[in-house]
């Protein structure tokens, strides 16, 4: 009978864990996931922000799941489970020439799975994770096919990019990655006089090729929207300067826990394996496993060089380091740039560590890495839970994921049927945002459509005028201007002031303008008070005005 792999028994419990721990303690689900639910619903392929390959799956597991709450956390975990698995199958091929080889594929999956963006970083279902999923599935790919140069695996990768672009569109640094590798490196080099890099682009422009086409109808607007947020946060000349080195630090910085893992196999002061210029460079046969002569072969064989310690560590080094210059140049020209925009970099650090570092590989240093790596996995979520549970009891502002949505959606609805009943409402609207509306319809028992102008493209203004709606807006944050939907950082340094810009009354006019037909909730107010669940927090108040729905035939 063949042995379970001890990756299972690891990786099937761990990603578990994390959908009990984010079911019990995040009883709201978190403004991205609400976003990829509420667009979601709508099918379209594409946002005026984002592509929409996140929302669809996210979709997919709702309806397979009923409903259920931890339907995202599910699938943010599948995709975790994925990444651990393409993980523990490269650092299987990089480490197959050190002793307990096997073992070390197993401890290397158990320090990535303390990398951030493995544990409390991948906890939200939305395009960054969708892209860092199919990011690390086409670097596991593209090694398959250029040290088997098989057909399956070209494609593979083609399909992976596509599918990796249709989550966000910095996937093209990761095209960039394969290129410069595809070119640099002599013996990848002479792929290119065969079919199989073909084959992948082929496979990568039929996957995009649906975002293409909506592009071209809708004029670019995911560009234009990345072009109303360069002034968002204005540069000096300093910050151009400072900036961009914050994506090498942070990446170090999530980094760290993996590292210490490994401490017992590396010891404090590492020592780099030197590698011999001469070293033989095999036949591709003798490193293939078997199975690997087929039909589906592009050439009898790979280029001699391809299976070397040397060629594994240029690729991966490759594809870990090129992006990083390329994020600072984004970040120095004032293009808005979160750090965990590195989340897909670090993810075969610890492989790539491993196979330039002297390791110490005596029975008692693996127990010893497994002992400490579990303990700072668990250490994680203990740590994560208590943080969540500390700011709920004790914290001086109400975490996002104790907001009063379902409190929310509830009293929107019942002051849409205490005027017309039982008539569906055909949109909801939040002013310069779509957080509220998403809540209403994630947790309300009427599925509104949202609307925003800016990432719902097939609906617009007249639509509602025509057809009748919900508007809801933030009286701390309303903007009289109609724009792009600002930073929630930005709107949470907003309410933190407590500075509200514009009365009840000022607000309203301006609703008015743009939608003629707006009524308030009585002859004086348009706000409503939805009060938190723990008492000790000021209710949230709430804008809220509706346009009478057509009178149906």
């Amino acid at each position: 009978m063949k042995r379970i792999p001890a990756f299972w028994f690891f990786a099937i419990p761990y990603c578990l864990a994390w959908i009990v721990l984010c079911t019990v303690f995040q009883t709201t689900f978190r403004t991205d996931i609400i976003e990829q639910y509420a667009l979601g619903d709508q099918w379209m392929l594409s946002s005026g922000k984002n592509p929409l390959l996140s929302a669809w799956i996210l979709n997919v597991f709702r309806r397979i799941t009923f409903d259920a709450p931890f339907a995202p956390y599910l699938a943010a975990e599948s995709g975790v489970l994925l990444m651990l698995w393409c993980i523990w199958q490269l650092a299987r091929a990089f480490l197959r020439d050190e002793r307990r080889g096997e073992q070390l594929a197993f401890l290397a999956v158990l320090a990535s799975a303390n990398y951030r963006y493995l544990n409390i970083g991948n906890l939200i279902f939305a395009n960054n994770l969708v892209l860092t999923v199919f990011w690390v599935v086409a670097i596991y790919c593209l090694y398959r096919a250029l040290t088997e140069n098989r057909a399956w695996a070209w494609a593979a990768t083609g399909m992976a990019l596509g599918l990796a672009l249709q989550g966000k569109y910095t996937a093209i640094l990761l095209v960039f990655s394969m290129l410069v590798f595809m070119f640099a490196n002599a013996p990848a080099r002479r792929y290119w006089f065969g079919p199989g890099p073909w084959l992948t682009v082929l496979a990568a422009f039929l996957v995009f090729l649906p975002h293409i086409a909506w592009a071209f109808s809708n004029d670019f607007h995911t560009f234009l929207y990345v072009g109303t947020k360069l002034d968002e946060i204005p540069l000096r000349l300093p910050d151009r300067f400072l900036l961009p080195w914050k994506f090498p630090v942070s990446l170090i910085l999530v980094l760290l826990p993996s590292l210490i893992t490994l401490i017992p196999l590396t010891g404090w002061c590492w020592q780099w394996k030197l590698r011999n210029k001469s070293e033989k460079t095999p036949d591709a046969s003798s490193h293939e496993p078997r199975g690997t002569h087929g039909p589906d072969r592009v050439h009898d064989r790979s280029p001699a060089g391809c299976g070397t310690a040397g060629f594994r560590i240029a690729y991966l080094a490759t594809m870990i380091l090129v992006p990083i210059p390329l994020h600072m140049i984004a970040a120095a020209s004032g293009i808005p740039h979160p750090t965990s925009y590195v989340m897909p970099l670090g993810m075969y650090a610890t492989v790539l560590f491993l196979a330039l570092v002297r390791l110490n590989t005596v029975p008692a240093a693996f127990r010893r890495t497994t002992v400490l790596g579990s303990a700072i996995a668990v250490g994680t979520m203990i740590v994560w839970a208590s943080w969540i549970t500390v700011s709920v009891h004790w914290g001086k502002k109400p975490p996002i994921t104790e907001f009063p949505a379902r409190a929310l959606a509830a009293e929107v609805e019942r002051e849409w049927k205490k005027r017309f009943g039982e008539q569906p409402c055909p949109y909801i609207m939040e002013w310069n945002h779509y957080y509220l509306s998403g809540y209403v319809h994630v947790y309300g028992s009427m599925r509104i459509p949202i609307y925003d102008s800016f990432i719902t493209l097939h609906i617009d203004d007249g639509d509602l005028n025509r057809r009748g709606a919900i508007l809801l807006w933030d009286p701390e944050t309303f903007s009289r201007e109609r724009s792009a939907p600002t930073s929630r950082r930005l709107e949470q340094k907003t309410l933190a002031a407590g500075k509200r810009k514009y009365s009840e009354e000022e607000i309203f006019e301006c609703v008015r303008k743009h939608f003629p037909r707006a009524q308030r909730l009585n002859d004086t107010e348009t706000e409503l008070e939805i009060p938190y669940p723990q008492r000790r927090f000021a209710p949230y108040r709430v804008g809220m005005a509706v346009i009478p729905p057509v009178p149906s035939p």
